[in-house]
């Protein structure tokens, strides 16, 4: 990273493992992942010393993503720790202009109004070529908890 290295929250990464069984560290999944090496410097320039876990979704039910938020929620309890917890993801791929515009708008409401569900299905009912839609949705529900 262009200002050090960013360490692991390897107690945090470890309960949360135990709390949910749909998490495996799998340094493999990051391969063609690009969120973290956009996100990580600005972390980097707000705040200089902290720890992180990261986790890549693939397409899961709203169910999984539901399961994973209680799981985060139930492993910062048991660590007593506290955790910002940020999504990436790009909106509307491929599309006109016009057309990504409105896509994006109805997505976009759905995660200002905390609408979980409702952001979830609207990606798949709309079509919208949101690739963090899961990420958005298990941060959207840790939230609620």
């Amino acid at each position: 990273m262009p200002m050090d290295d960013i360490a692991i929250d390897e107690e945090l990464a470890t309960q949360l493992c135990k709390e949910t069984s749909i998490l495996k560290p799998v340094l493999a999944a990051y391969q063609f992942e690009n969120s973290l090496e956009t996100q990580l410097p600005i972390l980097q320039c707000l705040k200089n010393d902290f720890h992180i876990i990261s986790i890549c979704l693939k397409k899961v039910d709203f169910s999984i993503c539901k399961k994973l938020s209680e799981g985060i929620v139930k492993a910062l309890e048991q660590t007593g720790k506290t955790a910002l917890i940020n999504a990436s993801s790009d909106m509307t791929h491929f599309e006109s202009h016009r057309i990504a515009e409105g896509k994006d708008k109805k997505a976009i409401i759905k995660i200002k109004n905390r609408n979980t569900l409702g952001i979830y299905e609207s990606v798949r009912q709309e079509q919208i070529s949101m690739c963090g839609v899961n990420p958005v949705t298990v941060m959207l529900l840790c939230c609620e908890n």
